[in-house]
């Protein structure tokens, strides 16, 4: 959502003791099953693991490890303890400002995000189980198994590019570190919501490794303003929002509401409960409503500053409902794009040798070029 800052169908099991008496009652939820996509020219699986202590008044659960096993040959995906496993894990709505994530006091959730590269695709697990390292004063420390999974048999979407031509950025990309998408789970009506797993904040450099012309003190400045929004597929429109005010570069227009976070923006029904959503347009910009149907490579909006939004850039996610935060982020590729480079910290570095890449979602940083 925003540049510089950012956003369970349950498949649910209270963790079981493997030996000892009595049981750590800890509560592990697998909120969606993984959906393998190609990215970084390897498949991916992306989910996470929401750890809970549901007593209202009992000791606090510490956790110590967490294994991830391919079920059907027993293999180690994954085997985080302390700092590794820390750093894996954060705690949902904490109390205090600087929670431990391995400390589960009565009534709080930790959300455990997890990553895994596969190469090549015949070595990608079909079943997921889990071992969970965790004590309390009472229990002592115990192994729980928790959490089979089935990773998900559907292909993600192939879409077309929703922008068009380069030097475009992947901001706040696909990655199991950032702080701006992949790890903001929303609660919201008593429900948990990752809605930006997949999303990406587009912006665009010129040929001098530059966001912004002067001081980008102005919309216009940056280079990826009043760029067309594209329909990465032939779908319907379900909604749109127009009439919001643009925001200055590092200032917000109006207040932040879940009516107003998405800015000016089009959602569209992609077939098979996926919708795409496109955010923070320019106000007037619209060429669509709601109801018209639109085919791939046609322009919907021109990419603004609206909303949840510090800098002129196109959010583009797909999730399983047309909300942008009450929803399910899910995988997708783009049917081809040249990567051209990487950013980081917003500096442009080219690849040696630029290349085309096919059917595949980029990730964190990838800089690109569109047909």
């Amino acid at each position: 959502m925003r540049v510089t800052r950012a956003l369970f169908v349950t498949v649910a099991v209270t963790a079981a003791a493997i030996q000892g008496a009595p049981s750590v009652a800890l509560d592990a939820r697998i909120p969606v099953a993984p959906v393998p996509f190609r990215a970084g020219g390897k498949i991916n699986l992306t989910y996470e693991i929401h750890f809970s202590n549901p007593s209202e008044t009992g000791p606090a659960i510490s956790l110590s490890r967490i294994e991830i096993l391919d079920s059907d040959t027993g293999k180690t995906l994954g085997d985080y303890t302390d700092k590794d496993l820390a750093a894996h894990l954060k705690p949902l709505r904490p109390a205090s400002k600087h929670p431990d994530p391995l400390q589960l006091e009565s009534g709080k959730r930790s959300v455990a995000f997890l990553w895994f590269a596969f190469d090549p695709a015949s070595s990608v697990p079909a079943h997921l189980r889990h071992r969970v390292t965790a004590s309390t004063g009472a229990s002592g420390t115990q192994v729980l198994e928790c959490c089979a999974a089935q990773v998900a048999a559907e292909m993600p979407l192939v879409v077309g590019p929703p922008l068009r031509g380069g030097n475009w950025l992947a901001a706040n990309g696909p990655s199991n570190s950032s702080d701006e998408h992949r790890r903001v789970v929303q609660l919201l009506h008593g429900e948990a919501y990752l809605a930006q797993r997949y999303a990406i904040d587009w912006l665009r450099f010129d040929d001098r490794d530059k966001l912004f012309t002067g001081k980008g003190s102005a919309n216009k400045d940056f280079f990826g303003y009043g760029a067309e929004a594209l329909a990465v597929a032939d779908a319907i429109v379900v909604s749109v929002k127009d009439g919001i005010p643009e925001n200055k570069p590092e200032s917000i227009a109006v207040p932040i509401s879940l009516d107003t976070i998405a800015g000016n923006c089009v959602y569209l029904d992609l077939g098979g409960q996926r919708y795409a959503a496109y955010a923070h347009l320019q106000p007037g910009s619209l060429r669509v409503k709601p109801g018209d149907k639109v085919t791939k490579g046609q322009v919907l909006a021109l990419v603004g500053n609206s909303g949840n939004s510090d800098a002129p850039h196109l959010h583009f996610q797909i999730t399983d409902a047309p909300k942008i935060l009450e929803s399910e982020g899910f995988p997708y590729v783009i049917d081809s794009f040249d990567q051209i480079g990487h950013a980081q910290d917003f500096h442009f570095h080219a690849d040696p040798a630029p290349h085309k890449v096919v059917r595949e979602l980029p990730l964190d940083g990838v800089v690109l070029r569109f047909p």
